[in-house]
């Protein structure tokens, strides 16, 4: 929206220049995109956001220019006396959800001229195209009220005047001088025998208001915004006027703004008026007193603001402000402010004024609670997947159902307003980026992927959304990349200072070869490798391994660290090749190890994988190397051979393997 330097001193003085103004509007909210100087005025040119329909207005504007100047603001409201009954046309309303409130002014004898230069520069600055002094005035008046305003030529109406809905493919000429077809979905002002307007959008040219016009129907209407949403749509139409229905206008200002454009009428055209119809009833907004603790907005922005200044502030804004001790106030939002509903909202309009960039800059403090808290335990596993070796991916938490389907994911929490069909859905898993990711590298001839991801999961928790942090680890092109993925798990476990951690074979849609891993009865994560199918549909030719685990769980069971010396004796290490059944499981076998190379076991690990001629069909082959070690002496020979050759026994003894 346009205003000028000019108009807004109509009713503020802000003794500050044009591009001081601009600064301070834009840092208070209101974003100037340009400001350019037009003979000896200023044209400011705006952003509106759309909850801001009083920005619509140059009274609107003005207190916003009042408030971040600090500056006194006068409105001079028209002498609203008593009228005479409209008699010279009957009006009606057909549609009252659409109309709720429609107001018609006769004015007699008029003089329809160019309008005096100073009203035809101020419309011009805002960028208002010129007609006469009659249509002119409704435009200065819509300007500067917010309210929109049309002047039918009284003597062109035909019958009643009637508010209704159009019929299916009736004609309307517009005052663009093009018709257009209409249907149900417009609404229109109508007489007996044809539309005088496209309500709240266009006049009809069948009664404008031209040189030969002696008499004047002024109309002032409150209409729904959705309905000329629809209606300008339908047209394909976009005015000034609809600009303003659709955002809203101020039900209390449009019996005003049509008393001041006929006030301004009978100044500069003449006439005189003859009588005032209102139809419907004008809707009362009623705001509700806010309760604003001074402490409680103290701790939300960080900054103390004088009790004094906070009032002027509010008040600038068009709040009413009461005392209700020393450190709070009741603050009433103006009629014109409906978006301003809880005490936050009140706090927003303080220090936007205030000014954002006079609060100190600070770090915050944080609690022990919050040191704690799930926020630095991710940068915590952040840092030690990257010692790992991998590298963060991020990818989008919205997907598609069709997406989830091809994954096996049935149940998922689908979107009631999506933008567009691929992104209809919250992700229940990870996988949905991890696939789009490894697909992308791919294409990019980047094979080598050991990647992991931190972000959060969306699932249906009695009728409600579940949010849940995750993170996963994904594997593909690495050497023997079960193992590597394995590893890496066993990395973690250590990094949560767990023991014993139970290693299960369960089954998932989509996976094959899952593994469970899970402490004290409460799962891990789960680990596997994505079915050939799943890749198929990522265009992914080679093995892809994937794991995932709920943060908070890791969070929970975490234990701490606690630190012993090294032992001062050598480790002896012994090597145990062994031939394992298609249904055998490494985790006995690990089992059984820890359980027999006590009190000397240190640590174990695989070295070798075979499978070949010399193992029967669905046998593979492993050499596994334990270390033995002391905290007391350095081990013999005769102990570690007695030890190992125990725990060989041991093994052998396990239906399925075979010592070899």
């Amino acid at each position: 929206m346009k205003f000028s330097f000019e108009f807004i001193k109509e009713f503020c003085d802000p003794a500050v220049t044009p591009q001081d103004l601009a600064r301070r509007l834009t840092l208070a909210g209101m974003e100037v995109a340009s400001l350019h100087q037009e003979k000896k005025d200023w044209v400011f040119e705006i952003e509106v956001t759309a909850n801001r329909y009083d920005w619509l207005s140059i009274i609107g504007i003005s207190r916003e220019v009042a408030a971040v100047c600090g500056c006194k603001i006068k409105v001079d409201m028209p002498e609203q006396e008593d009228e005479e009954e409209l008699k010279e046309i009957r009006l009606s309303i057909a549609a009252s959800e659409d109309c709720p409130l429609y107001i018609g002014r006769y004015i007699k004898g008029v003089t329809v001229q160019d309008s005096p230069q100073e009203l035809k520069d101020k419309l011009s600055a805002c960028g208002i195209s010129l007609v006469n002094n009659v249509v002119d005035i409704t435009n200065y008046c819509m300007l500067k009220w917010g309210n929109p305003l049309h002047a039918f030529d009284a003597d062109k109406i035909e019958g009643e005047v009637r508010v209704r809905r159009a019929e299916e493919e009736e004609k309307f000429f517009g005052l663009d001088k093009k018709e257009r077809i209409l249907n149900r979905e417009n609404l229109v002002i109508a007489d007996d025998k044809k539309i005088l307007a496209l309500a709240g959008v266009m006049g009809a040219a069948n009664c404008e208001v031209d040189s030969k016009t002696e008499n004047i129907v002024l109309e002032a209407a409150l209409f729904s915004p959705l309905t000329v949403r629809r209606s300008r749509r339908s047209a394909g139409l976009e005015t000034d006027s609809s600009y303003r229905f659709e955002r809203r206008v101020l039900p209390e200002y449009v019996d005003v703004a049509s008393a001041a454009a006929r006030n301004m009428i009978l100044d500069l055209a003449g006439g005189r008026k003859s009588g005032k119809k209102v139809c419907g009833s004008i809707p009362r907004t009623k705001t509700e007193p806010i309760r604003i603790e001074l402490d409680h907005f103290y701790g939300y922005i960080g900054h103390e603001i004088a009790k004094k200044q906070i009032g002027e502030i509010l008040e600038h804004l068009g709040f009413k402000v009461k005392n209700i001790d020393a450190r709070a106030l009741e603050v009433t939002a103006p009629v014109f402010r409906l978006d301003i509903q809880r005490e936050v909202d009140v706090y927003e309009e303080i220090t936007r004024i205030y000014g954002y960039d006079n609060i100190p800059s600070a770090l915050p403090a944080l609690l022990p609670s919050v040191e704690k808290g799930l926020y630095q335990f991710q940068s915590q596993v952040r840092n030690f997947m990257v010692s790992l070796g991998l590298r963060e991916m991020i990818s989008f938490s919205i997907t598609s159902d069709e997406v989830l389907k091809k994954i096996g994911q049935e149940k998922f929490l689908p979107l009631s307003n999506p933008l567009r069909s691929q992104e209809n859905a919250l992700r229940p898993t990870l996988l949905t980026g991890a696939l789009d990711v490894v697909r992308h590298n791919l294409n990019q001839k980047a094979d080598r992927l050991k990647l992991f991801e931190l972000g959060s999961i969306y699932q249906n928790d009695n009728n409600s959304c579940r949010e849940t942090p995750m993170l996963s680890i994904t594997v593909s092109g690495v050497e023997r990349p079960a193992m590597y993925l394995r590893g890496l798990i066993e990395q973690i476990i250590d990094f949560l200072n767990l023991k014993d951690c139970l290693w299960q074979e369960i089954r998932v849609s989509g996976f094959s070869a899952v593994r469970e891993i899970s402490f004290q009865g409460k799962v891990l994560g789960k680990m596997g490798k994505v079915s050939a199918s799943v890749c198929r549909e990522w265009d992914i030719k080679q093995d892809l391994f994937f794991f995932q685990a709920d943060l908070s769980v890791w969070q929970e069971l975490r234990k701490e660290k606690k630190y012993q010396p090294f032992s001062r004796y050598p480790f002896v290490c012994r090597d145990i090749s062994l031939a394992l059944g298609r249904d055998m499981s490494f985790a006995d076998i690990e089992a059984r190890i820890r359980e027999k190379a006590q009190p000397w076991l240190r640590d174990l690990e695989v070295v070798d994988i075979y499978q070949g001629k010399k193992l029967s069909s669905g046998e593979k082959g492993l050499t596994v190397r334990v270390f033995y070690q002391s905290e007391e002496k350095t081990l013999t020979s005769q102990e570690v051979d007695s030890l190992h050759n125990s725990l060989r026994d041991s093994l052998a003894a396990i239906p399925g393997l075979t010592v070899r």
